[in-house]
Formats: C-alpha cells, structure tokens, sequence
C-alpha cells in the first residue's frame, strides 16, 4: 500500500510543480508584453521628439524662404511650396490668429494699440495684424504667433 501512496503523493508534486511553472511562464509573459509595450512607447516618443526638433529648427529657414519668395517669387516659390508640404506631412499647422482674441498661451505680443471700441462681445484684446505666424506640430504648439494687439483702453 506504500506504492500507491507514494506514486499518488509523487503525482500530486509533480502537478503543483507543473503548476507553479506555469504561473510564472504566464507571468513572464505578462512582463515581457509590458516591456515590449513599455519599448514601443518609448521609441515613439524620442521620434516624436527628435522630429519637433528638427522642425524647430526648420522654422527659421521657413521664415526666410516665405520672405525671399516674396522678393523672388518664380524661383523660391516652389521650394517654397515643397518645404511647406513636406513639413505638413509631419503634422506642422500655421496659424495666423488676424481679429481673433488674443492669447497669451498660443501668442506673443509685441505692441499695442489703444482703441475705442472693439467688436461686440470680445475680450479686452484682440490681435490686429500677425508680425510672424505661429506653428503646432500634431496640436502641440511649437512657435507661438508675434503678434500686434489693439486693447480697449481701461477705464
């Protein structure tokens, strides 16, 4: 009877070490797909980071072709034009906020113009003319607006 006894207790060890390896494959598992998760995130974000840079740092270029095409239209004009479609390939979006409210958040004032009275119903200050556009790159802002503001004098 010892034979049966022991055979069974053997069988019951050796499914309770089946088992346990089982949890921890299944957790090994479950931490390798999270690393893996973890990876693919990290990879998207120093791309997304590297191409925000590089874009900064076209937007002076940008500034200076839009500029030279309007002195030299027929030869900048199409690189101008590529430069413009590439980078809004990446997610670039100019903005020019003329007669929006002004925000500091997404613009940067640099003079103001007293006037008496504003349009109806808006803020205090509003943008009058835009001295250099304002870039987002996929929604986040890269380059706020310089802008010009009139204000409502205050009284």
């Amino acid at each position: 009877m010892d034979a049966p006894r022991s055979a069974a207790g053997e069988l019951d060890q050796l499914r309770a070490e089946r088992d346990e390896y089982l949890r921890a494959l299944q957790r090994l598992k479950a931490e390798f797909s999270n690393y893996r998760k973890r990876m693919i995130r990290q990879q998207t974000q120093v791309v997304a980071e590297a191409t925000e840079d590089l874009v900064r740092r076209l937007l002076p270029v940008l500034d200076a072709l839009e500029l030279g095409a309007q002195h030299v239209p027929d030869q900048l004009r199409p690189v101008l034009r590529q430069l413009q479609d590439t980078l809004a390939e990446e997610g670039l979006q100019r903005f020019e906020p003329i007669g929006a409210d002004f925000d500091p958040t997404e613009q940067q004032a640099v003079a103001d113009e007293p006037v008496v009275p504003l349009r109806p119903g808006s803020s205090r200050e509003t943008v009058s003319s835009v001295l250099r556009p304002g870039y987002r790159l996929r929604g986040r802002l890269l380059r706020p607006a310089l802008v010009r503001i009139r204000s409502r004098p205050r009284t």
